[in-house]
């Protein structure tokens, strides 16, 4: 078996603040959709409760959230952008944000589906899926199970605990002039 890598502790607690907003966002999306919308699938249930509230918090907590990963992906991780799955990955991500910062709920809600802002929505949505498939399978790919569980260990070495996270990006910024 291969031995689990080392993930910096920074890009783990942003990774995983990006991975769980994306998967509400995601989730309720899919329900808003299928309630809504449902012109390419149904869930075979119905949820009768109000989603946007939740499907909004999540898309505007997420947005500083993916704009700290893009900061550590284009600076400590920019060795990591050479892994297409991760770059894609990321883009995808700015989709279904932007078009969401000017999408209306009433849309959904009067079934005006035409909107162009609600179509790149939607594909930002399903660029996401697709992303998130080929970034874990890219993942499995390189490092196996090993690398993908690396990203949710919770050990800490020593001179990468929160307090040190200033240096780390001092430290590069020195060596990148």
């Amino acid at each position: 078996p291969m031995k689990q890598p080392y993930q910096p502790s920074l890009l783990r607690l942003i990774h995983a603040a990006t991975a769980g907003a994306v998967g509400v966002g995601w989730l309720t999306g899919l329900v808003i959709y299928s309630n809504y919308d449902g012109r390419l699938f149904h869930l075979p249930w119905a949820y009768g409760g109000n989603l946007w509230e939740l499907h909004e918090y999540a898309g505007n907590l997420l947005l500083p959230i993916a704009i700290l990963l893009a900061l550590y992906a284009v600076t400590l991780g920019n060795w990591r952008l050479h892994k297409p799955s991760n770059t894609v990955m990321l883009l995808a991500l700015a989709l279904p944000l932007l078009s969401g910062q000017g999408m209306h709920k009433k849309w959904m809600i009067e079934g005006q589906f035409d909107h162009l802002m609600y179509k790149i929505h939607l594909l930002g949505w399903m660029l996401i899926a697709a992303g998130l498939i080929w970034h874990v399978a890219s993942a499995l790919q390189r490092g196996g199970v090993a690398l993908v569980a690396s990203m949710a260990d919770l050990q800490v070495k020593e001179h990468d605990n929160p307090t040190d996270w200033p240096n780390q990006i001092f430290n590069w910024f020195g060596h990148h002039r």
